[in-house]
């Protein structure tokens, strides 16, 4: 049996299939940012939050300069501590709180980005998602085994370029499938 020792989807997507069950999970696309043997993390990228990136600056006391603030959207991350945020990114600045996932791509959870977001100084290219998805152990594994989800890599077209609204057919796409294809009901061959 595939052990969760044995591969890493640490800086790949998942792609919830159609059978996935779970309303907040169905026709996810998640970002993976880390993935050990005690479990793994990840960013929901294609649930858009009904806020603005000025209603943050508002509740976080941040003072913006709006004509020189990139509207980047608001995600909903997952369902795990929707109060904590985080921004993923390509690689700039320097920021107190960075966990650099890949060579192309960072996530910062302080405060001191979204300032430089605030005055135009920030990232060109970010998403900032509130909450995250979470994984126990082994239970991510055994989701891919029972066909929930299916992998591809993370590209900056996918995270940044295509609508968030086309990102789960997107994604389905680069790795050859078709939407319209795929049955509802997993099977093994």
């Amino acid at each position: 049996m595939l052990k969760q020792t044995e591969f890493s989807l640490l800086d790949q997507l998942i792609i919830s299939m159609p059978s996935m069950q779970d309303p907040f999970f169905n026709r996810s696309v998640i970002y993976i940012c880390e993935h050990t043997p005690e479990g793994a993390i990840g960013l929901i990228l294609n649930r858009l939050m009904q806020v603005d990136i000025f209603n943050i600056f508002e509740q976080m006391k941040i003072k913006y300069e709006r004509n020189k603030v990139n509207e980047f959207p608001i995600m909903i991350g997952g369902p795990l501590q929707p109060e904590r945020g985080f921004i993923l990114h390509p690689p700039c600045g320097k920021w107190k709180s960075s966990l650099q996932t890949s060579k192309e791509y960072v996530i910062t959870t302080s405060k001191d980005i979204l300032e430089a977001i605030a005055v135009g100084k920030g990232p060109k290219e970010a998403l900032i998602i509130l909450g995250y998805s979470g994984w126990d152990g082994e239970q991510l594994t055994q989701e891919i085994l029972d066909n929930d989800w299916i992998n591809c890599s993370a590209t900056r077209e996918l995270l940044f370029e295509i609508p968030i609204n086309k990102r789960w057919k997107a994604a389905l796409k680069t790795i050859g499938i078709e939407h319209t294809n795929i049955q509802h009901q997993p099977g093994h061959a």
